[in-house]
């Protein structure tokens, strides 16, 4: 050690005076030094914080100490010292000398320079002075050590631990003194860390409904056994498999932490760990947020129970029932251009959570509108049948073909008009939304609401093809609005590009966040994919599939998911590359995340880079399935 202050020497020197005649043990009172850290199973390349802490519950006046910590670099790797006074509410001493290895500290030149040499023991040296009224408080931090956990190490324990005096360097072991240089009894704890390999649980949702907590947890891998712990005291291990506890010993008012943990061959995994209050109505779904998406509104949120189901609650009424494990909700229904007030609430065995609430507000875009309110004057009126009428068998003009097709079956025809009068005048059903207030159809179909075009597809002509253009003209007599003179090239297509995504070369513009998905009108490529990259994840015939081209904006790792979005079986492939040279790069057939619960599709943490583009593949399992929802991107 470097001592560079006279006050560090005459304790030491008091020190060895006294260390073979200890004072007198019916006026001591011992004080340890002591070493914690928040884990104890860490995996490899994990930082972590070792706490040394001076324990003194005599309460006696502490006037100086020393001690020094041994570890095995071979398995820790000593990042960082971090002195007392960079340490909030630490013991900060008037005359303070330490050392240590690199690249933690300078390394010796006087003292045990063996302990600084990267062979087994390394250590970390302390000596402190305090000032004149030294310390007799119960608990202070005197310094902490951060570590790193050593990559090729294996799995077993290290132990950081109090080093032995060594004479012939100068170090008389751990030991406290106080304002007169009497040595204090002293004891120096050691701290056993598991250095573990073993994946840890994927999640760890804790939650409690009565006098009960519940745990909840899905599998990282094959597990032989699951741990856990309360407040630090473990309960028989479990057998693997059952993803989830609950724990009976609990009382209404108590406040427990728990650690869950995976076990293999006898060594546990790293442990999440989560702090209940245990209560008798549980607690709602967390971390609810409300946020526009596609013309509607997406609810997420996380789950602390395992319920029975969800439900979700606009403005007073129920608008979904979803499955237990559902964590978002896509509510197309929405009307937009006001605030509406989302509720969620989880039902327990037979008992209501508290409710998480949120508004949101849906911005009215162009295409927006009232189902039934053909003639666009804001309310329904006699007006607006005679105006469909009009459009159907005299002709007559009309702004917006989706606001005439009540029914939302994608066809304009006598039966909607038949529709809007039964609600009108003889208490018949109300219009598909958005009715009453406006919104964007949450329907994809062929009509639409711009003068400019209907929807998104290829212009042809005389009946049988997706007609955009929009005219005011039928020019040949099927009963739409027709291209004018056959020609698409000054109507653009209402979506703002990419092509009806049947096939790689016509693929359908993808962006960040909700994309729409319609296979029930395509057809089946012929281009190659394997399951050689999700083999277990049930890949089938990728059936009537869509193609999306997708640029990433960011460099990092992109999700790629239909988990609680559509209503169909689902495939998934992505390649990179040119239609003409496709390189497969990822695949899932069912994923694994909670809403994916209808074998639908996702893929996670595929590297992407800013700029480059991707070619996103989904279809059904087999011939029968196809349908519509979305599909949803995330770059992280």
């Amino acid at each position: 050690m470097k001592l560079h202050n006279s006050r560090v020497v005459a304790l030491l020197l008091a020190v060895a005076l006294l260390v073979l005649a200890p004072a007198d043990s019916t006026a001591a009172q011992t004080v340890t030094i002591s070493l914690d850290t928040p884990a104890t199973v860490l995996a490899p390349g994990t930082t972590f914080d070792v706490d040394m802490i001076l324990e003194n519950p005599g309460g006696v006046t502490i006037g100086g100490y020393q001690n020094a910590v041994g570890f095995d670099p071979a398995a820790l790797l000593l990042l960082e010292v971090i002195l007392p006074s960079e340490i909030p509410g630490a013991l900060v001493p008037q005359t303070f000398a330490w050392n240590a290895p690199q690249p933690a500290g300078v390394g010796g030149s006087t003292g045990c320079t063996q302990w600084w040499d990267g062979l087994a023991p390394d250590a970390v040296t302390m000596v402190a002075v305090l000032g004149p009224g030294g310390f007799s408080g119960q608990s202070a931090i005197l310094m902490r050590l951060r570590f790193q956990v050593q990559n090729g190490f294996g799995n077993g324990p290290s132990v950081i631990e109090p080093m032995l005096p060594d004479l012939s360097c100068g170090w008389l072991g751990t030991l406290a003194a106080d304002l007169d240089g009497v040595v204090v009894p002293t004891i120096a704890s050691e701290l056993e860390v598991i250095i573990s390999d073993i994946p840890p649980l994927v999640s760890l949702s804790c939650g409690s409904a009565g006098e009960s907590v519940f745990l909840t947890w899905q599998e990282a891998a094959p597990y032989h056994g699951i741990r856990i712990r309360r407040n630090g005291f473990p309960f028989p291990d479990l057998p693997a498999g059952g993803g989830g506890y609950e724990d009976f010993a609990v009382s209404v008012g108590e406040i427990h932490e728990y650690s869950v943990s995976g076990v293999i061959g006898g060594i546990e995994s790293p442990a999440l760990t989560c702090v209940v209050e245990v209560v008798d109505v549980p607690e709602p779904p967390m971390a609810l947020t409300c946020n526009p998406s596609n013309g509607g509104a997406l609810l997420q949120w996380q789950n602390p129970l395992s319920w029975d189901s969800i439900e979700v609650v606009r403005d007073g009424v129920v608008v979904a029932s979803l499955s237990g494990d559902a964590s978002n909700y896509l509510d197309l229904t929405a009307p937009g251009g006001i605030s509406l007030f989302y509720e969620v609430v989880g039902i327990f065995q037979g008992v209501e959570s508290e409710t998480a609430s949120c508004t949101v507000e849906i911005p009215l875009t162009e295409t927006a509108f009232i189902r039934g309110d053909v003639d666009a004057d804001g309310v329904l009126t006699l007006g607006d049948p005679v105006t469909t009428l009009n459009h159907l068998f005299l002709m007559g003009s009309m702004s917006c073909s989706d606001a005439a097709d009540v029914n939302d079956d994608g066809t304009l025809d006598l039966a909607d008009g038949i529709f809007l009068l039964s609600h009108m005048f003889t208490g018949g059903p109300s219009p598909a939304p958005p009715y009453p207030g406006p919104g964007d159809d949450p329907t994809v179909d062929s009509i639409g609401c711009d003068l400019g075009c209907i929807a998104a597809g290829t212009c042809t002509s005389g009946g049988g093809g997706v007609e955009i253009c929009d005219n005011g003209i039928d020019d040949d007599s099927d009963g739409l609005i027709d291209c004018a003179d056959d020609d698409c090239s000054t109507f653009p297509a209402c979506s703002g590009g990419g092509g009806d995504g049947d096939e790689c070369s016509d693929a359908i513009i993808a962006q960040i966040g909700l994309n729409p998905v319609d296979t029930t009108t395509m057809t089946t490529s012929s281009d190659l994919y394997d399951d050689f990259i999700c083999q277990g994840t049930f890949l089938g015939f990728l059936s009537r599939d869509a193609w999306y081209s997708f640029t990433s904006p960011a460099t990092g790792l992109m999700t790629v998911s239909t988990c609680g979005l559509i209503n169909f079986d689902s495939d998934l492939v992505i390649y990179q590359g040119s239609c003409a040279s496709l390189e497969q790069i990822g695949c899932n057939g069912d994923g694994t995340g909670s809403n994916c619960s209808s074998y639908q599709s996702e893929l996670e943490n595929v590297p992407v880079f800013s700029g480059e583009v991707y070619l996103i593949r989904i279809g059904g399992w087999d011939s029968g399935q196809s349908g519509t929802g979305y599909l949803e991107i995330t770059v992280d």
